[in-house]
């Protein structure tokens, strides 16, 4: 009886698991090997005849590395290293291990499997390799965000077509752009050009600046002394005499020459 009791016990063990939040389980039949349609939800399933293999749907990262794509210009990359990120429709899994076998492995070190990481794994090096190649490379390291958002439309555009529902790309992380040493170099003394003639262009601006200052400077002294010009009238000069011949009337006696002429209005001693 006992040893019965053990029995049960051991066979309950292993006929029961657990998914964890966040996967999903695609069950084998044990007799046909046929994968079942149905998904296994998370939590604990029991599986008396039928295995069940975990499948990971939340967000997980493709790395893609020492990548060498061609620019538009001829010129391969030194390096180039990329990871996408995606997320799979749990209510296709099991559709998505049936359509593609061998397409969604295994990893030894967390015992997972990742549905359609292989399918995904060719057609993003595809497409990077096509995305490059729209890109100068003398200027790609300037436009990664522009490329990141190339590439993820591309992969999402594709994966729709052939298999629409299935698979989310969230994120593109171009993590490491490495050109020819030459073409660096030449990266480098454009950079330096660039900045010497915006150096060049801000000193040009602060001259206009300086001469249109200098022009309205002027003008402001040419119609003043035009304003002074037109007010000396004879009249207003006759007038000025006055005043300061008045000035010496008072101030004791004073030689005073007058333009020829012009009579003093007042004695003078």
């Amino acid at each position: 009886m006992r040893f019965l009791l053990i029995l049960i016990a051991v066979f309950f063990v292993t006929a029961c698991g657990r998914i964890e939040t966040g996967n999903v389980g695609v069950r084998v039949n044990g007799f046909n090997k046929q994968v079942q349609e149905n998904e296994v939800p998370a939590g604990f399933y029991i599986a008396v005849v039928d295995s069940v293999s975990q499948y990971v749907t939340k967000e997980t990262e493709l790395a893609l590395d020492n990548l060498k794509p061609k620019a538009k210009d001829n010129l391969s990359l030194t390096d180039l290293d990329a990871s996408i990120f995606y997320t799979v429709n749990p209510d296709k899994v099991a559709d998505l291990v049936i359509r593609y076998s061998g397409m969604s492995p295994k990893n030894e070190d967390d015992g997972l499997y990742y549905p359609g990481f292989g399918l995904l794994e060719r057609l993003t090096r595809g497409v990077i390799y096509d995305t490059i190649a729209h890109f100068e490379s003398l200027t790609l390291h300037t436009k990664r965000s522009e490329v990141e958002a190339a590439i993820l439309k591309q992969i999402q555009d594709e994966l729709d077509k052939t298999d629409p529902g299935v698979f989310s790309v969230t994120k593109v992380v171009i993590r490491q752009v490495v050109t020819d040493p030459a073409l660096e170099q030449s990266i480098r003394a454009a950079v330096q050009m660039q900045k010497q003639v915006e150096a060049k262009q801000n000193e040009l601006e602060l001259a206009k600046a300086e001469a249109a200052r200098m022009i309205v400077e002027a003008q402001g002294t040419a119609d003043s002394n035009d304003i002074i010009s037109k007010s000396l009238t004879p009249s207003y000069l006759r007038y000025k005499e006055i005043e300061a011949m008045q000035s010496f009337a008072h101030e004791g006696t004073h030689t005073v020459v007058l333009p020829s002429g012009i009579n003093p209005l007042v004695s003078i001693k």
